[in-house]
């Protein structure tokens, strides 16, 4: 389900495609003498269904896990500045909204931001809050029921 596009080149997408990825090279290995890269496209969301979400979301986080972005100096502000780029329009206010309101730019805090974009999406046990206002609703009085 993840939206992760293997090239072997940027050459092998067309133009129009082009502007809607963002591209980061992978390296390899850790070794110092291999250059060995994989290109991976990743596709910047503004707004979209839960499913859209739920890519987007498993396409960063394994962004981040493969450019070791979880432990570090720095990485905290590194992880805010890309989903700053890969995020756009509505989302990406989104985002600013609930980071004004977390506090210092972790990583724990850029992941509990995503989180409650995804509660925003996703509303807890829908079917509780229908049962309730179900049962808070009353019959006009004016409003007969016939058999």
């Amino acid at each position: 389900m993840a939206s992760l596009s293997f090239a072997k080149s940027s050459k092998a997408m067309d133009m129009k495609a082009k502007n809607q990825f963002a591209t980061y090279s992978i390296r390899c290995s850790d070794l110092p003498d291999d250059e060995d890269t994989v290109k991976i496209h990743i596709k910047y969301f503004d707004t979209g269904t839960a499913e859209d979400w739920l890519e987007f979301l498993q396409s960063f986080k394994s962004l981040v896990q493969m450019k070791g972005w979880l432990q570090g100096a720095g990485v905290g502000p590194t992880i805010f500045r890309n989903l700053r780029i890969l995020l756009q329009g509505i989302a990406l206010s989104r985002f600013e909204a609930h980071a004004s309101t977390i506090g210092a730019q972790t990583v724990a805090h850029a992941f509990a931001c995503l989180d409650a974009m995804t509660a925003e999406i996703f509303v807890p046990r829908p079917d509780k809050a229908i049962k309730k206002l179900i049962r808070e609703s009353r019959k006009p009085e004016n409003l007969t029921v016939n058999h």
